[in-house]
């Protein structure tokens, strides 16, 4: 029995303990259990259909395309010298990471790409061997994709040419090889290339036949000759010179190469303009010519003429003005005129002026005053003047050439419209965000300049007639349609220009002499046929007019006595008469208008 017992009392142990371990073991499960649910609900586990917790990235849930790269180079349009280049664009990221797809084609709509190039790590990528580019024309294009498999749009394609065939050398003109140079500062000429890139020459002078021993290079000229500058003078010698082109893919021609030797036997004088255009000499220097050569020169040709005369790089200045009514030179340029010649040019005629000197295509602009009472250009243009913006070819200019080149203008600027007392400031007026904007030429003029052109009109703007107390806004009566519409010129103008223009006047409208009431219709006696005739200045007008300037009336007082009998008020009431006599403003007033505004005593 008591083994029987203690058996039982084990059991119930382990019953117990067992009991206990599945209750640790529920808390433990219903903890992970829990802390599972908080992962799912924050997006960070998913649970699949076999119950295993896997992370949502790497289910692909990221449909979000990374941005599109752009495009750098080559650039549109770009010529290409080599066959493998290396294309680049910007880097873009994301935090699956990034790879690049790249296509080249023929065309631009990428059909069937010649080149595929898929997962490129970095933001450029250069052509292999086996993927070298014929010349020709094609095109580029790249987009981004991410860890996650999206991908961006493409970027925008370029297109680009691929020139590996350098241009044609240039032919040498002039010196040629072996020619006798006069001048330290020659002329270099060759023949124009030209290419669809675009083309620069390279331009070398050596002192050795093996054009080891550089003395000028010069690089990137944009035209088939160059002019030694007095800082490249040469001295006297022997020198080899030599000139290749360089397209726009940057392939190089051969070089042209001559020889020329330096003398300093001449001292001719260099030609005072450029020879385009120009190049038969005879035309104006023949013996028959405007400007005949020496007779030292007789039967010496156009191609002799620049072997000893440098052209100019630069045409004379051009003339200034229109030669309208203008074709006499010398009476403004002369040793006395308004602008002397330079000593070179004494005993030039006028042939010869037009012959170097080609006329402005614009004349000088137009005085947009009228030069009465301002003959003295030179008081207001100049230096620290009201309008110092003078070009600096104008310094030292006289009034007398001012109006020699700038004619005047026959439409005057528009008068000032009113009194300029205690309104110098015109700026505080006409100016950007004020009451009058200035047109944009007038921009950063100050107020001595608008009086130094605009003159104040002598007739002032009228007065305003009545009071303004309660009628600050004048475009409820002064505007289209209105008791008072506006002159054409006004239209568009507020209440705060009005009153800056109209002063009010110092006197006001008189009073209506006798009440309103019954007597609305004021032209009907106020009119040109009525017995009270209105002024000039009120032709037009209208009742409604009337009341809202003449707001006040007085009583009139009634008369004294019946009219039976006494009819004839002039009988009794007028200069002289023995009776009362009438105000001075009642003088030449007729019966009708007595009774018309005296009411009777019945």
């Amino acid at each position: 029995m008591a083994s029987r017992a203690n058996s039982k009392e084990r059991k119930g142990l382990a019953q117990v303990e067992w009991a206990n371990n599945s209750r640790r073991r529920g808390t433990a499960c219903t903890v992970l259990l829990l802390v599972l649910l908080a992962l799912v609900g924050t997006g960070l586990l998913s649970t699949s259909c076999g119950g295993t917790a896997t992370p949502t990235s790497a289910i692909g849930t990221d449909t979000t395309p990374p941005p599109v790269p752009e495009a750098i180079s080559p650039a549109s349009s770009a010529y290409v010298s080599i066959r493998t280049p290396t294309f680049a664009w910007s880097q873009v990221t994301d935090p699956t990471g990034i790879s690049y797809t790249v296509e080249i084609n023929w065309n631009q709509e990428f059909t069937s790409p010649f080149l595929e190039k898929k997962g490129v790590v970095n933001p450029e990528y250069t052509l292999q061997p086996g993927e070298s580019l014929s010349d020709g024309s094609f095109w580029w294009r790249v987009k981004a994709v991410d860890g996650a498999g999206n991908q961006s749009l493409w970027a925008s394609s370029l297109g680009i040419t691929i020139d590996t065939k350098a241009s044609e050398s240039p032919a040498i003109v002039s010196p040629l090889r072996g020619a006798m140079v006069f001048r330290s500062t020659p002329k270099l000429d060759w023949s124009d290339v030209m290419d669809p890139s675009g083309i620069i020459y390279v331009l070398e002078i050596h002192k050795s036949a093996d054009f080891a021993s550089l003395i000028l290079k010069k690089e990137g000229l944009t035209t088939s000759q160059y002019v030694l500058s007095q800082g490249e003078a040469l001295e006297p010698g022997i020198y080899f010179w030599r000139v290749k082109t360089v397209d726009g893919a940057g392939n190089s021609s051969g070089w042209a190469s001559a020889s020329f030797t330096l003398t300093p036997a001449l001292n001719a004088p260099s030609i005072p303009h450029t020879t385009e255009g120009r190049t038969d000499c005879l035309a104006c220097h023949d013996s028959l010519g405007p400007w005949p050569a020496p007779a030292s020169h007789k039967g010496r040709g156009n191609a002799v003429c620049q072997i000893c005369h440098q052209p100019g790089l630069e045409d004379p200045p051009v003339i200034a003005h229109s030669l309208e009514n203008r074709l006499v030179c010398d009476v403004c340029h002369s040793p006395k005129g308004m602008a002397p010649l330079p000593e070179s040019h004494r005993d030039r005629t006028v042939k010869m002026c037009i012959m170097c000197h080609s006329p402005s295509q614009a004349n000088p602009p137009v005085g947009p005053h009228t030069t009465q009472g301002r003959e003295a250009c030179a008081s207001c243009h100049g230096p620290g003047k009201l309008v110092g913006q003078l070009p600096s070819s104008h310094a030292g200019r006289t009034d007398q050439m001012c109006l020699g080149c700038h004619t005047v203008s026959t439409t005057p600027p528009p008068l000032i419209a009113h009194s300029i007392q205690e309104r110098e400031a015109c700026t505080a007026c006409h100016a950007k965000g004020a009451l009058v904007p200035l047109p944009a030429s007038h921009d950063g003029r100050s107020s001595k300049v608008c009086a130094g052109c605009h003159d104040v009109s002598p007739v002032t703007p009228p007065s305003i007639s009545h009071s303004i107390v309660g009628r600050q806004q004048c475009t409820q009566c002064h505007a289209q349609g209105k008791i008072a519409p506006l002159a054409v010129s006004h239209q568009g103008r507020t209440e705060a220009m009005c009153t800056v223009c109209h002063e009010v006047s110092k006197v006001t409208p008189p009073k209506i002499a006798h009440s309103v009431q019954g007597r609305e219709a004021c032209t009907v006696c106020h009119s040109p046929n009525g017995f009270a005739t209105l002024p000039a200045s009120h032709n037009g007008r209208t009742q409604e007019t009337c009341q809202f300037c003449h707001t006040e009336f007085q009583e009139v007082p009634p008369l004294p006595h019946p009219l039976i009998g006494n009819s004839d008020c002039i009988r009794c009431h007028a200069p002289g008469k023995a009776e009362t006599e009438l105000p001075p403003s009642h003088i030449g007033r007729t019966q009708v208008m007595c009774l018309a505004c005296h009411e009777a005593n019945l």
